[in-house]
């Protein structure tokens, strides 16, 4: 399993999202971690409401790389996710960061897209339905937050597992993914948005 992980600073209205903050590896912002599953086995159902994110010893920080590059075969990669939270209360920053109530909501939007020079032919990595038909867009919420359901502190979205390579691909090669990643916080009647342009590398 990998794990987009995204912070956010409430009073910020430039659309970025925030920089590391203290809390370890869950305080690392726009960074992808991977699951330790010596640790942790790889869950059947990341859903929020059956596992639960947010412990820190069971992450490995990649840090915070321009490319991910997920090897596609013969190691199962397992689920990709985000997760959103928001900055710890700071005074100090410029904005300051303020506190989120508990009922705040977050909006996520994901969309993958083929880069002008790629191998592959398909747009995301993801498929939707049995025929099977390219999924590229992903729509969630807008939700209070749910990771994990006994105290939530952040939310965490489970996107799937990326299908397996297409026919006649060649094995040298990696299929190269550029995605964006929205979201919309609301609360207390404001609304910020926030984005992000990752990478993603499928390798055969």
């Amino acid at each position: 399993m990998y794990t987009l992980n995204l912070l956010f600073n409430f009073g910020q209205t430039n659309g970025r999202f925030d920089g590391d903050k203290a809390g370890g590896v869950l305080g690392k912002s726009k960074n992808w971690l991977r699951l330790k599953t010596a640790i942790e086995p790889e869950p059947a159902n990341p859903d929020p409401a059956v596992f639960d994110p947010e412990r820190p010893a069971i992450w490995k920080d990649l840090g915070e790389a321009g490319t991910l590059l997920l090897h596609r075969t013969p190691a199962d990669p397992g689920t990709i996710c985000i997760r959103v939270a928001a900055s710890p209360v700071d005074a100090t920053t410029v904005p300051p960061t303020p506190a989120l109530p508990a009922n705040a909501t977050v909006q996520l939007v994901v969309t993958f897209g083929r880069p002008v020079r790629a191998n592959q032919s398909q747009a995301s990595p993801f498929v939707d339905g049995a025929e099977p038909s390219v999924k590229t867009t992903f729509v969630f919420g807008p939700i209070q937050r749910n990771s994990p359901a006994a105290a939530p502190v952040a939310w965490f979205f489970p996107l799937g597992k990326i299908a397996p390579p297409a026919a006649g691909r060649d094995p040298d090669l990696a299929d190269r993914y550029e995605f964006s990643v929205g979201v919309i916080v609301t609360s207390g009647g404001l609304t910020r948005h926030y984005g992000e342009d990752p990478e993603m590398d499928v390798g055969q």
